[in-house]
């Protein structure tokens, strides 16, 4: 017998994608006001795409922003790259716009990967505390949040480890563990002192089991744009050292060269915190970070193999494969 004659009602085809697409009607209602099973309705509307009926066209940005992540994706052998890309076209985005349109992308794939009885580690910074004001308090996970390195005193008390550490882990329902130092002794033997002081100890034997770490990077080149420099946390003596020894950003409080290697400066044994190699060795390293002129630093950890997921922004984007 003719197919024909079995085919499908272009007229019901057409009122099923008036109403799917442009009503916003749900497939099952559909079927019920046509007396028609939810399968039906579904061929109804893959045959409408097939005789044109209905077409769609994908955003440019939307197709430049997923060739940029598979790009650098495969370039430097990352789990996943994220970018976010500012789409609003009401007003320009400032800088700190563009940060929390970076947190909030880090924070949704946190949400995304978070399980019991994981044990994440986390650092300081501006990028970490909007990343935490946009996870949802619905979502509990029996998971374990360490802090990666001491407190920095001289830093805003929203942006240090200890307080996002606990907000975190509050947001969560999970515990959380903070070392009871600050990010740097005055000398090696009172660092020793410190990460093997009792209360510490706790933690600093938690690193070895991180399997996640969630990180931004401070910036030291080309120019020394680092949140802690910007406060002048640094002495001028280290600047000058940081200099000689050609850093070109902190993960963790731990400075890296060009290479993404740990630079041997004076702060190396002075800082408490979770070892260079400890952290390389964490399986998924979150990166998020903000700011094309930070392309460079990024570039650095990246070829230090210092992360596993990139959460970027556009602008950084496009700059860091213009190196």
């Amino acid at each position: 017998m003719d197919p024909k004659v079995y085919r499908q009602s272009n007229s019901l085809m057409m009122r099923t994608t008036y109403l799917y697409y442009e009503m916003g009607y749900s497939q099952s209602k559909i079927a019920k006001k046509f007396n028609i099973s939810v399968s039906t309705v579904s061929r109804l509307l893959n045959n409408a795409k097939k005789e044109k009926m209905v077409s769609f066209v994908v955003d440019e940005r939307v197709l430049e922003v997923s060739d940029l992540e598979d790009i650098i994706k495969e370039k430097y052998k990352l789990k996943e790259v994220i970018i976010a890309r500012w789409m609003e076209e009401r007003y320009e985005p400032n800088k700190d716009d563009i940060k929390q349109l970076v947190a909030f992308e880090g924070a949704q794939y946190i949400q995304r990967v978070i399980k019991d009885n994981d044990i994440l580690g986390i650092t300081f910074g501006r990028t970490m505390y909007h990343m935490i004001n946009f996870f949802n308090p619905c979502k509990k996970t029996d998971t374990q949040f360490v802090t990666l390195h001491g407190s920095l005193s001289q830093i805003h008390r929203d942006f240090n480890v200890d307080t996002l550490t606990r907000r975190m882990a509050m947001s969560f329902g999970g515990k959380n563990y903070c070392i009871k130092a600050p990010g740097h002794a005055k000398t090696e033997y009172e660092a020793d002192m410190l990460i093997h002081r009792v209360d510490n100890s706790e933690v600093f034997d938690k690193f070895k089991h991180v399997n996640i770490a969630v990180s931004g990077i401070g910036s030291f080149y080309p120019n020394k744009d680092s949140y802690l420099c910007s406060e002048n946390y640094f002495t001028e003596d280290e600047l000058k050292e940081f200099d000689e020894h050609e850093v070109y950003a902190d993960v963790g409080l731990r400075l890296i060269n060009k290479k993404g290697e740990e630079c041997s400066t004076s702060l190396k044994n002075r800082t408490i915190g979770i070892s260079y190699e400890d952290f390389k060795n964490i399986p998924t390293k979150v990166i998020m970070v903000s700011g094309e002129y930070k392309k460079y630093s990024v570039k650095a950890a990246l070829d230090g193999n210092l992360a596993d997921v990139l959460v970027i922004d556009y602008e950084l984007a496009k700059g860091l494969l213009n190196i």
